[in-house]
């Protein structure tokens, strides 16, 4: 996440949802005002309102985050919508979501409750990219991760192994993707309008038909 913020600037980032400490992302930031939206957040700052209605106006924000926000959602579909209402031509976004193939898909699977807890179900990573086109969008950046077990006794050195390895070799088994995105906007050529026929010199002289050519 640090890596795809490092490419975001301008005034404004907006994460919407909430997911693990309220400043994980935004402290990352690099644009000049970065702002939390979550529909039952406590802590301030923070704008309330939904992701399928945003209370932003439209062509407002450069970047838009959304971390397993989309997982969350009823209208993933409608949510993609309204961050292509609000951001601006150039607008970026950047979109974490979990692997129904990875270790996570399956322990969503065999667990009992819900999990990860309040997400209505799981996205395939193509499928997101499929609508971001749909609305013109170009992709910028796809990455995988947590491709180890979700176990103890991993250590650090362990880890990079396992996710190194994963990313050359099982990529479709990732526990996690980023996707990161940015809105395009091509704008209409003016055509000029064709330019009238010349007035022809020399009015009244006969024209030669058809019949006149073949004889």
């Amino acid at each position: 996440m640090e890596r795809a913020l490092a490419q975001v600037f301008g005034p404004q980032l907006l994460q919407i949802g909430r997911w693990g400490d309220e400043d994980a992302f935004l402290s990352l930031s690099r644009t000049q005002r970065s702002a939390l939206i979550d529909s039952a957040s406590r802590h301030v700052p923070c704008i309330h309102s939904t992701p399928e209605q945003l209370a932003v106006a439209s062509h407002s924000v450069d970047a838009v985050l959304l971390p397993h926000t989309l997982e969350r959602s009823c209208a993933p579909h409608q949510v993609l919508r309204e961050v292509d209402r609000i951001l601006v031509g150039d607008g970026q976004v950047i979109i974490l979501g979990l692997n129904p193939n990875g270790p996570m898909g399956l322990r969503r699977v065999l667990s009992r409750r819900k999990f990860p807890e309040h997400c209505l179900g799981l996205i395939r990573m193509r499928r997101i990219e499929d609508w971001l086109q749909l609305l013109g969008y170009e992709i910028r950046g796809i990455r995988r991760f947590c491709f180890a077990w979700p176990m103890k006794g991993l250590n650090e050195v362990h880890l990079e192994k396992i996710e190194s390895l994963g990313s050359r070799y099982w990529p479709v088994l990732a526990g996690g993707y980023m996707v990161h995105a940015q809105k395009r906007v091509y704008g209409m050529t003016p055509i000029r309008p064709a330019a009238r026929a010349r007035q022809r010199v020399g009015a009244g002289l006969a024209e030669p038909t058809t019949r006149n050519m073949h004889e």
